[in-house]
């Protein structure tokens, strides 16, 4: 922690990293069965396995891979391309963010109730 954080005195950081230490022993691990049964979390999972599922089953990662081509067969300049490559994906992200944190509050709304 000196070398890392560079300062002699890292107490504080160390008190920390035990306490979390102890926090995690102290942690219940649960099987995926368990967690299914969970009422609070179940379609929290349920939302993440199907979102995967389909994330996997869609193409996406083809259209990644051949994005380049995609777009040269469009006829978009190849100069440009990079950067049209990059706000695509700056796009996908951005969706994602915001679906996330808007069915993050969906799901904490409906915990409430």
């Amino acid at each position: 922690f000196q070398t890392f954080l560079g300062k002699d005195d890292v107490s504080q950081e160390v008190e920390e990293v035990l306490a979390e230490s102890r926090v995690q022993r102290n942690t219940k691990l649960v099987s995926v069965l368990q967690l299914l049964r969970t009422r609070a979390v179940r379609w929290q999972v349920i939302t993440v396995v199907v979102t995967m599922g389909c994330y996997q089953l869609c193409g996406l990662n083809a259209i990644w891979y051949y994005t380049n081509n995609i777009f040269s067969e469009a006829g978009i300049n190849s100069e440009t391309i990079p950067y049209v490559t990059l706000s695509t994906g700056a796009v996908e992200t951005l969706a994602a963010v915001s679906s996330s944190v808007l069915s993050s509050g969906y799901s904490e709304a409906n915990i409430r109730k």
